[in-house]
């Protein structure tokens, strides 16, 4: 977005310290980690990472037994979701939600 717009700040709008990217806003950032740690360290256990592709490769393993997939899948799906919406709200100068508060609402 920096590159189509040279006015904007490239900062993660979550943590503010850091050039937003794919790795940092869902992961990275101190805001999206404590989210994506309380809800995903249990479900995924050994397989716990903060990782775009470490995640990925986790959620399309075969031998997850079904109800697990489902579990990792939907939280996944609805975390990203989550932190992108508070992203855009952000953005767009609404009130921020605590990371507490987004946990709230997926779990």
């Amino acid at each position: 977005m920096v590159a189509w717009n040279a006015g904007i700040d490239g900062n993660c709008v979550l943590c503010k310290q850091q050039l937003e990217t794919r790795n940092l806003l869902f992961f990275g950032c101190t805001y999206s980690s404590s989210l994506w740690y309380k809800l995903m360290n249990v479900l995924m256990g050994n397989g716990y990472s903060d990782e775009w592709m470490d995640v990925v490769f986790f959620i399309q393993q075969p031998n997850l037994n079904r109800t697990r997939s489902f579990l990792v899948r939907y939280v996944f799906q609805a975390t990203i979701y989550m932190i992108w919406r508070e992203r855009n709200c952000r953005r767009h100068g609404e009130r921020p939600r605590s990371h507490e508060a987004l946990f709230a609402m997926i779990s």
